[in-house]
């Protein structure tokens, strides 16, 4: 909401501007922004392939359209300007209606740039407050592992239950949707008897451009890369397809992700199997170093791989989205449009089986004409007339980096144990309280005393003065006493991994201030002290201690801190907070006393009323706490 409030302020602004100005010079300049915009989205992408050889490609193509759509106006404002240097004199009312009416126009436009620009770049989902498909803000999830379960939140994971779709409609920026009359004015334009036709209509290129757009940004870390570009003038091939081939329709399939994690979305991922004239078809690309972040990992999600399809079919042209990814060549991990994927390219090209849901008559011998598949926004390889393989076979290169629990099922516990969890159908998450649930785990009941209740308090202090140096404060791990710690540029700690870390040390330097909170959460502490028969048993299952709030919503923890003293008596503290991740639970240090202060740490939606702290399911104490 708060992106289109700002563009209705831009709107409001730029009216009033011309209002003041009067309707002659209103009306031409609402022409020329019309003009403008139009011309620097139909080349804004053009010149960035052709000329500028996709340099900085997570910014390139936002820069290029907001410069190119200020060039063109300023250049046709002052040209028109030098020539009709005076005004043109109407009645007073006509004056101020028609430049009123001519700003609008001018800041529809001019915010429609804006809009889309803001699109381009490499946010999240959402774009302060704004998604231009329905997702859920945050859900808590358990993440089994071969030992113990993490405990963590997903965030704006988006509601499709279809694989491969984005769900049930998209919509504009809200209010004034000014990008989507940018972009189908610049469509109609460009289609046959339009004054832009050039034999190539947008819809040539991009059936959705927007929606596109919003697929480019899903799976993908803020902090990734987002735009890989296969640039033939430079000898630059991120991306490329080896080979086309034919899926059996009854091929075995399973969910690409962890049961647990898809729970809490509403309904489960609905299976997928080819419609009437309907057939699998799988590209298989190739991934090279280059399209890499730093780490060596190639990161995408279906939403980031479109298959360009104009074969006639109903709905063409049209953009397809992959239903999933192939395992082995023989085994279909059906996938949301927003699951994260990898693939690990630092030693070596990498590559991955895109499994598309196609026209069979279109597909069923080769690619029909002006088809084409592209990867992350600019790397494009054009599909038309490559041949399609009906003997698809699995090949030790094409590894997409999975799960440890679904490459491998047998080795999940949950999954041994019947709890629910690896390779099973995705459930609805279940609002019981966990002592009315099946145990985790073989989860220790409340009589253990692994955990004496102190106070709760709404506050992101942090436990213990700790020390980044500025240069280092940057959103990328530092190393510190005992592990490493994330700060931002305004001095704030985004997640700590600390093991037995000396406080001493941890204060030395540049001091951080407060924890980093997502917008419109609020952090809860809860301190106490370990019980006297199971003192580490916090650390080990956090999990099981949780807050609840008026509505019987249960939190998890996010993140977990403990003091105490080693064998020689020397003060020592762990501490596990990962923003927006997991938390995991940890062996208790070797020859230790019990630590003096353990303290839990919760993210909740701000100004939440929480009412009861659980242990093992079990209420251990009533709150009366406002979340600020």
């Amino acid at each position: 909401m708060v992106f289109a409030l700002l563009i209705i302020v831009f709107i409001l602004a730029i009216a009033f501007f011309h209002y003041i100005q009067g309707f002659f010079s209103a009306a031409l300049s609402a022409i020329f922004a019309v003009f403008a915009a139009v011309l620097a989205f139909s080349y804004h992408e053009t010149i960035v392939e052709k000329l500028l050889g996709g340099m900085f490609p997570d910014y390139i193509e936002p820069a290029v359209l907001l410069v190119l759509f200020m060039v063109i106006y300023l250049v046709l404002r002052s040209t028109f300007d030098s020539l009709v240097p005076g005004n043109v004199r109407v009645p007073v009312a006509v004056d101020k209606a028609g430049a009123a009416i001519s700003g609008l126009v001018a800041g529809i436009f001019a915010t429609g740039v804006l809009a889309v620009a803001a699109q381009e770049l490499p946010f999240g989902p959402d774009i302060a407050g704004y998604t231009r498909y329905e997702v859920q803000d945050v859900k808590n999830v358990k993440v089994p592992t071969e030992s113990r379960a993490l405990a963590g939140q997903v965030w704006d994971e988006v509601k499709a239950d279809k694989p491969g779709q984005f769900g049930s409609a998209s919509h504009g920026v809200p209010i004034i949707p000014v990008d989507n009359i940018l972009v189908n004015t610049v469509s109609y334009l460009s289609n046959p008897g339009g004054s832009l036709q050039s034999g190539k209509p947008l819809s040539s290129v991009h059936p959705d451009y927007l929606d596109e757009l919003f697929g480019q940004r899903l799976g993908v870390e803020p902090g990734a890369t987002h735009v890989s570009g296969n640039v033939p003038e430079k000898h630059i091939q991120t991306a490329k397809v080896v080979g086309l081939y034919r899926l059996d329709p009854n091929v075995t399939e399973a969910d690409y992700e962890l049961a647990d994690i898809r729970k809490g979305n509403g309904t489960p991922l609905k299976a997928v199997r080819p419609g009437g004239g309907q057939m699998f078809l799988v590209i298989r690309v190739m991934v090279g170093h280059e399209a890499a972040d730093s780490d060596g990992l190639f990161r995408f999600s279906p939403g980031t791989a479109r298959l360009f399809v104009d074969d006639g079919s109903p709905g063409s042209p049209k953009d397809l989205y992959p239903v999933g990814t192939l395992d082995k060549g023989k085994k279909l991990l059906i996938s949301k449009i927003d699951d994260f994927m990898f693939l690990d390219v630092k030693s070596q090209d990498r590559g991955v089986d895109l499994v598309y849901e196609v026209d069979q008559k279109s597909f069923e011998k080769q690619a029909p004409r002006n088809t084409f598949v592209e990867i992350k926004r600019l790397a494009r390889v054009d599909l038309s007339g490559m041949a399609v393989n009906p003997d698809l076979k699995a090949a030790p290169e094409i590894e997409l980096f999975l799960n440890p629990l679904i490459a491998h099922p047998e080795r999940n516990p949950e999954t041994i144990l019947g709890l629910g969890g690896g390779q099973a159908a995705p459930q609805e998450q279940s609002n019981q309280p966990q002592s009315q649930q099946p145990s985790q785990g073989g989860g220790q009941p409340s009589s253990a005393a692994g955990f004496n209740f102190g106070e709760a308090t709404a506050s992101a202090n942090l436990p213990v003065p700790i020390a980044v140096p500025k240069s280092q404060q940057n959103g990328n791990p530092a190393a510190v006493s005992g592990g490493n710690v994330t700060a931002d540029k305004d001095g704030k700690l985004v997640g700590a991994n600390l093991l037995d870390a000396d406080p001493a040390q941890l204060a030395k330097g540049d001091v951080l201030g407060q924890f980093l909170l997502p917008a419109g959460q609020a952090m809860v502490q809860v301190s106490g002290t370990s019980g006297s028969s199971s003192p580490w048993l916090p650390l080990s299952e956090p999990e099981q201690y949780e807050l609840v709030d008026s509505q019987s919503k249960h939190y998890q923890p996010y993140g977990i801190f403990a003091a105490y003293k080693d064998s020689r008596g020397a003060e020592q503290v762990r501490m596990l907070f990962i923003n927006a991740t997991t938390i995991a639970g940890q062996q208790p240090p070797q020859n230790t006393k019990a630590p003096s202060r353990i303290i839990l740490y919760y993210i909740v939606p701000a100004n939440t009323t929480l009412t009861e702290f659980d242990d093992h399911g079990q209420k251990a104490h009533a709150l009366s706490l406002m979340a600020k």
